[in-house]
């Protein structure tokens, strides 16, 4: 039983990964089961047996339940572009609450100012250069180490509990197209389609290998950078998550936007920001 518990805490944890706004480490943490991972991840290169042990059925679980998820994520984006955003968005701003006590009744350093202010500066400014959403992408030297980069970016966001790393790829504009090359790659496997699966999903390997690398160099690092500097940590999460939602709607296409779709998107916004709020209080 414990076993069938433990995947499906991972289960859990793999939609929030998928799901932009919600942190798959915040519920890692809220599971109790975030220093596990981190200590798995950490000694895993010295004892690669006793880590597996100790998060396999984990891993399991995040691989069923972003695989799952993906689906509908896709689905939802194509029928209602707008409504799914706002829900999104809602979440992120829902998530804000949770953080501020881990800064809250601490000085906040010049360190700390220069970190919130080059963070939120840098996700500002992302919409300035790029406001197309990625929808494809050629194999070539470049997007290889485009996608890697972006693995990277997944792997750092995975490990530091408050951000969303599918929140930071919609920001950057390559959510959907991500979202969707998995998807398409997942049916072509499913219909023993192999040469269609290497065709489909050739350009995430680059992604794959930034992951797995990302983890692992990073773990390490963020959790001496949460044990040295937690509050310059924080301050550049709040940083991440302030200014994520900006960059989202200005991506929306909003020329076509009836009263209707302006109503649901008010109410699935309010419901985010109620989700997120349920999640980071559990998280306490």
């Amino acid at each position: 039983m414990k076993v069938v518990l433990d995947i499906l805490k991972g289960v859990i944890i793999g939609i929030a990964n998928v799901v932009p706004g919600v942190s798959g480490g915040t519920i890692a943490v809220s599971m109790g089961i975030y220093e596990d991972i981190i200590y798995a991840l950490n000694s895993f290169i010295k004892t690669p047996i006793k880590a597996i042990k100790l998060i396999w059925k984990y891993a399991l679980g995040m691989v069923l339940g972003i695989a799952c998820s993906i689906f509908g994520i896709v689905y939802l984006f194509e029928v209602a572009p707008i409504p799914t955003s706002t829900l999104f968005v809602g979440m992120i701003i829902g998530a804000l609450p949770s953080l501020v006590p881990k800064v809250e009744g601490e000085e906040l350093t010049v360190r700390d100012a220069v970190v919130f202010g080059i963070l939120a500066a840098i996700v500002m400014l992302l919409p300035v250069l790029d406001n197309e959403v990625v929808t494809n992408i050629e194999m070539n030297v470049s997007n290889i180490i485009i996608t890697f980069f972006l693995g990277i970016i997944a792997a750092v966001t995975a490990v530091v509990p408050g951000v969303s790393g599918s929140a930071i790829l919609m920001v950057l504009g390559y959510y959907t197209f991500i979202m969707t090359t998995i998807e398409n790659t997942i049916v072509e496997v499913l219909a023993f389609n192999i040469a269609g699966a290497i065709s489909t999903g050739a350009i995430l390997i680059p992604m794959a290998i930034g992951v797995v690398i990302g983890i692992f160099l990073t773990a390490k690092l963020i959790e001496k950078w949460l044990k040295l500097y937690p509050n310059t940590v924080y301050w550049g999460v709040i940083a991440l998550v302030v200014t994520s939602p900006f960059p989202i709607i200005l991506k929306m296409n909003l020329s076509n936007i009836t009263v209707e779709i302006a109503i649901i998107s008010t109410i699935l916004l309010i419901a985010g920001m109620i989700f997120a709020a349920k999640l980071s209080k559990k998280e306490e």
